[in-house]
């Protein structure tokens, strides 16, 4: 995805950055690891973590960047919950802190 080439080579991830961000592929990634955790599937850490930064992104497209990164930290993790806690429940899962997936989005 250009958006995410362009966040990684600028180092910066504001709202212009994160509205360009395919958000159908982040909801269909999102729903199949639904699925796939809900079942027998085996699910790698790295997996989770993507789905993780897919929700983060996704919580970004609707409310800011700053507004997201700045409730991560007081986020509880649920499977059924808000983007939010989706991501910290699937960043737990792969073995991350929530601490751990703010600092992913501070660039």
């Amino acid at each position: 995805d250009d958006a995410i080439a362009e966040a990684l080579s600028t180092m910066t991830l504001d709202d212009t950055i994160i509205a360009g961000i395919d958000g159908t592929w982040l909801t269909n990634a999102v729903t199949a690891m639904d699925t796939a955790d809900s079942g027998s599937a085996e699910v790698t850490p790295e997996e989770y973590l993507t789905v993780a930064a897919a929700l983060v992104v996704l919580d970004a497209q609707t409310n800011g960047i700053d507004t997201t990164t700045g409730n991560i930290s007081d986020t509880s993790a649920d499977k059924n919950g808000t983007d939010l806690e989706k991501a910290v429940y699937y960043a737990e899962a792969a073995g991350y802190t929530q601490a751990d997936l703010e600092s992913m989005f501070s660039l």
